[in-house]
């Protein structure tokens, strides 16, 4: 059962029942613990629900119609509202906007992207809609994490074994980062062996973004990682963006999807990127998770 089918039916649940619980989605879907619980992450990020205890009910923060309302057969015992605009802050709105585009290869991306997670070996998780899928995606092994996202760092909350870290300063609610103006803190003592970033556009000049403030953060945390990995679909190679975050040989490993075209994965290469591509289309431009490693790439890994 695909993500689409398991939220539908979980608001379902709630519409009639006034909750859902996990064992109830379990039943419903046929879902893993695991997977009902990260639905409960990703749609308490988005504002479509929210905690209770044993469950959850209905969100207040969801903006207008959402693809997700009940069902016509659902009959609820009492009446809930409709899903519409409501004065809380404006964030999950955004994100959730963003978090529906591309959806499909964006999952796909972070499952990938998981395989460079390792207990021992501590970690930055930048803000963003496919980090926040991967951050989503974590068991919960002991893992170390320091992120600058509200997103993020929500999303890891409820994994005990989880040490996480939010990024201290100032909070830009539009980005949802966390950015501090001194050179100091956290910052300066956090040593990460990888980051994992994302960005509005990758092309031969670098990653780039269109927001100065995003810029700022994500600059500073990649100052602490000794390894890049940059997460990004398909439809951001080749993209336009205002900002640079990084050249290219700061990047170390891009991990896209099948729809990328065959002169963007040249100059990568060229680039000496190491590039993993997530399958997304049934005839992709390379198998599943084909990893493409150029001549920097390859010395790294000598």
């Amino acid at each position: 059962m695909n993500i689409e089918h398991r939220w539908r039916l979980i608001m379902d649940e709630i519409h009639s029942s006034g909750t859902a619980t996990i064992r109830s989605v379990m039943a419903l879907t046929g879902a893993s613990v695991a997977t009902v619980r990260r639905d409960f992450t990703e749609m308490m990020a988005l504002g479509l629900v929210r905690r209770k205890r044993g469950g959850v009910v209905r969100g207040e923060r969801a903006a207008g119609r959402t693809g997700l309302e009940p069902t016509p057969y659902a009959t609820p015992l009492r009446p809930v509202p409709d899903i519409v605009p409501s004065p809380a802050p404006a964030w999950p709105n955004m994100f959730g906007a963003r978090m529906n585009e591309n959806a499909v290869a964006k999952r796909a991306i972070a499952k990938i992207a998981l395989e460079y997670m390792t207990p021992d070996a501590p970690v930055i998780i930048d803000g963003g809609t496919t980090t926040f899928h991967m951050a989503s995606m974590l068991d919960d092994r002991a893992y170390t994490v320091l992120t600058a996202s509200l997103p993020v760092f929500r999303s890891l909350v409820d994994h005990p074994n989880i040490r996480v870290t939010l990024a201290g300063g100032e909070l830009f609610r539009e980005q949802m980062v966390m950015l501090s103006p001194y050179d100091e803190g956290i910052l300066r003592r956090f040593e990460a062996a990888r980051m994992f970033v994302g960005g509005q556009a990758l092309g031969p000049g670098g990653l780039m973004q269109r927001d100065v403030i995003r810029v700022q953060s994500q600059r500073q945390l990649i100052e602490r990682a000794r390894e890049l990995i940059v997460l990004a679909d398909s439809t951001k190679i080749n993209a336009l963006g205002a900002v640079s975050v990084c050249a290219l040989d700061e990047i170390d490993v891009l991990i896209t999807d099948d729809g990328i075209d065959a002169h963007a994965l040249k100059w990568l290469m060229l680039s000496g990127i190491e590039v993993r591509i997530a399958r997304i289309n049934e005839r992709p431009v390379l198998p599943t998770s084909q990893v493409l490693v150029g001549d920097r790439a390859r010395r790294r890994l000598a």
